[in-house]
């Protein structure tokens, strides 16, 4: 059996995105939220900037294959562009993971703030 990470997107990733196809070989565990706040930016595509402190980030757990790991970050652009780092997630029982996620912390004041943490507001 191969080993699996866990992995939270909060963006073009998650279901109901055109991204998610991506995910077809990932097993969906929870919806989840980072324990810790971030600030989640959209103009377009989604970032989530872990300088500032705004709201609890929500999104999609998912278990991960190692083997799949290289096409989702070429599809991030890690490590060049967004950053794949381990943070702390709660799962819909509150329970805390490790998880991967992907952060872009450079400065855009420029791109709107999503005051909710949930991407999926957007979406409509």
């Amino acid at each position: 059996m191969e080993e699996t990470v866990l992995m939270m997107v909060y963006g073009t990733l998650m279901k109901g995105f055109h991204n998610h196809v991506l995910l077809k070989n990932c097993k969906f565990v929870s919806n989840c939220e980072t324990k810790e706040k971030y600030r989640l930016q959209a103009s377009g595509i989604p970032f989530v900037n872990s300088n500032h402190a705004h709201s609890h980030i929500k999104g999609e757990l998912y278990e991960v294959p190692v083997s799949e790991l290289p096409n989702i970050d070429r599809l991030e652009g890690h490590p060049d562009w967004y950053k794949r780092r381990k943070t702390t997630v709660l799962d819909e029982n509150n329970e805390e993971k490790t998880a991967w996620l992907y952060f872009f912390d450079q400065v855009k004041d420029n791109v709107p703030v999503v005051e909710s943490g949930d991407y999926r507001t957007l979406k409509k």
